[in-house]
């Protein structure tokens, strides 16, 4: 019988997704045209797909139908493999590792013929694949730690050298051809044996009230002159005439009761209570002009007095025409300014 129909088939790639229930399918597509070249456009097919195992005339191991399949305005259909009516075994059954597979299609009853499955399907394989044989043990990553001492060319403060690699020849050591690469860690800087560093600070004292260099074994100490760490609180007490103060030296008072307002004063030997003195004197806005020297220190036992002519008393007196004053050495002579004296 004479072809009626020619297609033009596509083999998608198919999607086997290993999920729940995954579909086994083949995405297949064609463009049906008549003899002379043009597309069936809008027409229904009815499209049988055959899978022959070994060559195209091989034994059927699968088959199905898809009846009532209509074509687009290219003339374009698409059917998926596996998803029709099953006429010849399951699709789930074909042994696609055993042996080569051939597809035939027929289309409204007339074989199209037949092409090689190639990689296409054979994704559906991978569900039926086993676990490949157990590889060799890995090699393991070893590690070795050596102290560095101080003064040491990598570590001048001391610390260790860590090489690592991988254990090649199975040995368990790490040989020096199977070091990959070497690092140290290196201690600090230790501080500074000799004393605290001021910088640019100083430190000054009077007296040498502070002593030491800062270091643990010579810490800086404020000297309070005393021997004593415990004697920073001390306590007062008085006994008799006698006032004390703990780890220090006390005083005596007098023992003559003060009266009412007296004081007490340090007579150079003892504390001893008298009358308290006036203060100075209040001169107040009086002023003293005087040839004379003051002596005395205003006390009630020396009082102030003047050595010297006293001014507070004197007599003026006319001898003619001469004005005198008493104890005054240079008297006055009034001619030039009297006209007539009797």
């Amino acid at each position: 019988m004479k072809k009626s129909i020619i297609l033009l088939a596509y083999l998608l790639l198919s999607t086997l997704i290993f999920a729940q229930s995954p579909p086994e399918k083949i995405n297949y597509q064609a463009v049906a045209r008549d003899l002379s070249g043009n597309p069936l456009i809008n027409q229904t097919l009815s499209v049988e797909f055959e899978i022959r195992q070994g060559s195209g005339s091989g034994s059927v191991v699968y088959a199905e139908t898809h009846a009532g399949i209509t074509t687009n305005q290219f003339g374009l259909f698409t059917a998926e493999i596996g998803n029709g009516f099953p006429s010849a075994g399951p699709f789930s059954a074909i042994n696609w590792g055993a042996n080569l597979h051939y597809l035939v299609v027929i289309v409204n009853g007339i074989s199209m013929g037949n092409s090689q499955l190639l990689s296409v399907p054979y994704a559906l394989y991978a569900k039926e694949s086993q676990n490949g044989p157990q590889g060799l043990p890995g090699r393991n990553s070893l590690s070795i730690v050596t102290a560095e001492p101080i003064g040491s060319l990598n570590c001048s403060n001391g610390g260790n050298k860590i090489e690592v690699g991988t254990d090649d020849n199975g040995n368990s050591t790490l040989d020096p051809f199977e070091i990959d690469f070497t690092y140290y860690v290196c201690n600090g800087d230790s501080g500074s044996a000799a004393g605290d560093d001021w910088g640019s600070q100083a430190v000054q004292t009077q007296g040498g009230n502070i002593s030491g260099d800062g270091t643990p074994s010579n810490p800086l100490v404020v000297i309070d002159n005393d021997t004593s760490a415990i004697n920073e609180l001390q306590n007062l007490t008085i006994s008799g005439n006698n006032i004390n103060i703990s780890n220090g030296t006390g005083i005596s008072l007098s023992s003559t009761a003060p009266a009412n307002n007296q004081v007490l004063t340090w007579n150079g030997t003892a504390w001893i209570a008298q009358n308290a003195g006036s203060g100075a004197d209040n001169w107040g806005s009086q002023v003293v002009v005087s040839n004379a020297t003051l002596n005395g220190d205003g006390t009630t036992s020396n009082p102030l007095s003047v050595n010297g002519v006293l001014t507070d008393s004197q007599d003026l007196t006319l001898t003619g025409n001469t004005l005198s004053l008493t104890n005054d050495l240079t008297p006055v002579d009034l001619t030039p300014y009297l006209d007539n004296t009797d």
